[in-house]
């Protein structure tokens, strides 16, 4: 029986602060001809030719499945930034499509207002109101969307014979309709006024509007929890207050009267942070003024947490990011600095961890750094001609300790001559790539860059310049896919255009010169799909339209080797190990039950992968298994593996660990990533090669990396899942084998020796 408690944890990381001025870019080559290819010309009227540039501005780029679902246009507009009137002259207007990256597989799904129309959002006002709209949300095999006007909640399976009209809003201005669409539990929720929610399961006959409330939801104050929707409302008689809905009329009701009759509990700004298994808010009780209370979805069980500051005056919340199971929020309390707290969301773990009196701005963003807080501050320091500017770049350590600086980069006053930020685009291994921006409104001040920051040593290099409100309309869309970031970048030669970085001076460069010259194609959206990365941009010649970049690297690559597809009872003959009865079949998912180590039959070569989805994350340890040897039903500890470990770390946070077990000595760690994060839904996997380099992978990006050295590096084995007694943890599509070969696809009904084909659903 393998105990967590025996990992030998081999590396301390020390973090060391640096201090650097920037200097000039390098000089890069560049790919004139490079990869990135137009999709499809799809604002072309009948009868233009091909260099007509009617853009179809695609917007709300998103995956589904292993396609791409956006929005576009034909006519003269596309899909406008600015809405002037409700017609488009052209054939249909903004409308949804799908794309598998080709010409011949795109397609508009539906012609959502019949005719050359596009959205109007608010027909009164005399300024244009700016282009609004509402992410796709994916539940299951079916995508829900927002038709923009009249206002109309659709979903589509991927085709256009699927796609229909759920239920059409009351057709009034852009403040009144339907913002924000969730899922909790199998079901949909749209927030509108008047009805306040409605309801879908996919089906027109199953949409229904429940409730006569006013949602005051529009922005942050929606969250899910256990299946059931938390929102905040005024039904005119309890003023706004914490509502909870399972979907039906009767389950839909005030969870707690916070400040008892008319007065609100909640502002339009509210927030509503799912922490674990609770939800945290701001809310006022008509005594303490807006303090910090917490809800584990119960009226007994909704409570304030912590009087941060004591009195009737309250707090205001700056910031706030949940991490892991912590949320970190800046407070602005009256008088005060301001500070940075972390909360586990229960009474007794709601701690200030440092104050910024001492610099020049708090900061305005926090952000996750793979399961780690970070956030940049400035610094003024000197005078006259030592002035200069001290961004410090700033990550949690442990849950309950004040985060560490781990790098600085100094800007004389020469160069900045006002405030400095950092925005976290992505991670690189240990790199951090960072959006770098200053500005005092000035444009002839204005500049922004691409710096790459070391994690671990703190060392920092800056990459590229990039545009600024100048140079491209403040483009910020980046992305991180095969270890490299994928964002908009500038020079004077080439404009604004697609470049690269794998967070190195050298490894920074154009990706592609889409309009020649120094005319900008301005690629925003970058959005990754299977082994495509796709992207809007004006090449000069078509107008802005979806570009793609073919041939990322994908993990996983082989098959799923049981999808659990079979009736409920025993887990079944074609899995092998001594923990084979600690599980069971539950609707359709591996249910843990007493748990212990189970294998794949099959012995797999030296380059093999492992990988299962988390359909529901509870307790644990739970570890994938590679390369295991030794006799099959033999126990994890007389056996040789490499191991992935996600289990309980400190307090209420959680660990990743990458290890190796040898019989007789124990397991011992190789990396490990503090704090990480799983949510239900999620697939973690891991591959192995013959080199010793074992890389663990979240929803197909690597996470982390390491090297098990050469007595694994040769070996094959069988690839396998263990975990302790958890009642309530749920896995699906366990899958793996050699890579570059499929293997054989095995599920529906098992025996010893003879295995069925799947018949995918």
């Amino acid at each position: 029986m393998y105990h967590r408690q025996i990992f030998l944890l081999v590396v301390i990381v020390s973090l060391a602060l640096v201090s650097l001025v920037p200097a000039a870019a390098p000089a890069r080559a560049t790919v004139s001809d490079g990869p990135a290819t137009l999709v499809t010309d799809i604002n072309l009227t009948p009868g233009d030719a091909p260099e007509a540039t009617a853009p179809a501005s695609p917007k709300d780029l998103a995956a589904f499945g292993e396609r791409l679902f956006f929005m576009a246009g034909d006519g003269t507009a596309g899909c406008p930034p600015y809405l002037r009137s409700n017609v488009n002259p052209g054939s249909f207007g903004c409308e949804p499509y799908i794309s598998d990256g080709t010409a011949s597989h795109t397609a508009r799904l539906a012609d959502t207002i019949p005719g050359p129309h596009s959205p109007v959002y608010n027909r009164s006002s005399a300024t244009p109101p700016r282009y609004l709209s509402v992410a796709p949300l994916t539940v299951g095999q079916r995508l829900f969307f927002v038709a923009p006007a009249p206002g109309a909640l659709w979903v589509t399976e991927g085709e256009p014979i699927s796609t229909q009209k759920l239920y059409s809003f009351v057709d009034r201005e852009w403040y009144y309709l339907a913002e924000k669409i969730y899922a909790a539990g199998d079901l949909v929720y749209a927030l509108d006024t008047a009805p306040g929610l409605v309801v879908s399961d996919g089906t027109p006959a199953g949409t229904r509007p429940i409730g006569d409330f006013t949602v005051l939801s529009w922005y942050n104050g929606v969250a899910s929890l256990g299946g059931r929707l938390y929102f905040i409302a005024d039904d005119a008689v309890h003023g706004a207050e914490l509502w909870v809905s399972d979907g039906t009329a009767v389950g839909t009701k005030i969870l707690a009267d916070i400040n008892p009759g008319k007065p609100d509990a909640f502002t339009y700004s509210s927030a509503l942070w799912q922490v674990g298994d609770q939800l945290v808010f701001l809310a006022d009780d008509g005594t303490n003024g807006a303090e910090l209370w917490g809800t584990d979805g119960t009226p007994g069980g909704t409570q304030p947490l912590m009087e941060i500051a004591p009195g009737a005056a309250g707090v205001t919340v700056e910031a706030a990011k949940v991490v892991g199971r912590q949320l970190y929020f800046i407070t602005g309390e009256p008088g005060e600095p301001h500070q940075l707290w972390v909360s586990a969301g229960r009474r007794g773990t709601t701690a200030p961890l440092m104050t910024f009196a001492q610099y020049a701005s708090y900061p305005s963003t926090l952000s996750e750094a793979e399961g780690r807080l970070f956030f940049a501050t400035d610094t003024l320091t000197g005078t006259g001609a030592t002035r200069a500017h001290l961004l410090q770049l700033w990550l949690s350590r442990d849950w309950l300790e004040a985060p560490a600086a781990v790098a600085t980069i100094t800007f004389p006053s020469q160069i900045i001559d006002d405030s400095v930020s950092a925005e976290l685009l992505g991670l690189i291994g240990d790199r951090l790539m960072l959006r770098v921006d200053h500005g005092t409104g000035n444009v002839n001040s204005e500049q922004s860059w691409l710096w790459s920051v070391d994690q671990t040593s703190g060392a920092s290099a800056q990459l590229a310049d990039l545009p600024t409100t100048l140079q491209g309309g403040g483009l910020r869309g980046a992305t991180v896919a095969d270890g490299r970031l994928y964002v908009a970048g500038y020079d004077a030669t080439g404009g604004v255009e697609p470049w690269v970085s794998d967070g190195t001076p050298a490894g920074t460069l154009r990706l592609q010169d889409i309009n020649p010259g120094p005319a900008s194609s301005l690629p925003s959206q970058f959005t990754r799909v299977g082994d495509q990365l796709f992207f809007s941009a004006d090449d000069g010649q078509h107008g802005e339209e979806l570009w793609a970049l073919r041939g990322l690297a994908t993990f996983p690559s082989t098959s799923v080797r049981d999808r659990f597809n079979r009736s409920d009872g025993p887990l079944g003959g074609a899995w092998r190990g001594t923990g084979r009865d600690g599980y069971q079949l539950t609707d359709q998912m591996l249910d843990v039950e007493g748990g212990g180590p189970i294998f794949w039959p099959t012995f797999f070569g030296p380059n093999q992968e492992v990988f299962v989805t988390f359909a529901h994350v509870s307790g644990g340890p739970h570890i994938l298994l590679l390369k295991t040897q030794g006799a099959i039903d033999a126990p994890v500890s007389d056996r040789q593996s490499i191991i992935v470990e996600y289990a309980p770390g400190s307090g209420f946070s959680w660990d990743l660990r990458l290890a190796v077990c040898e019989p007789g000595v124990g397991c011992g760690t190789l990396e490990v990533w503090r704090n990480f994060v799983l949510r239900d839904g999620d697939q973690l996997g891991a591959r192995a090669g013959d080199d010793g380099t074992v890389i663990v992978y979240r929803n197909g990006l690597e996470v982390l990396r390491g090297n098990v050295g050469p007595d694994f590096a040769s070996k094959g084995g069988r690839i396998g899942l263990f975990t302790q007694a958890d009642r309530n943890a749920l896995f699906d599509n366990f899958g793996g084998g050699d890579l570059g070969s499929e293997g054989n696809l095995h599920d529906s009904v098992y025996s010893d020796t003879v295995y069925l084909p799947l018949i995918l659903r």
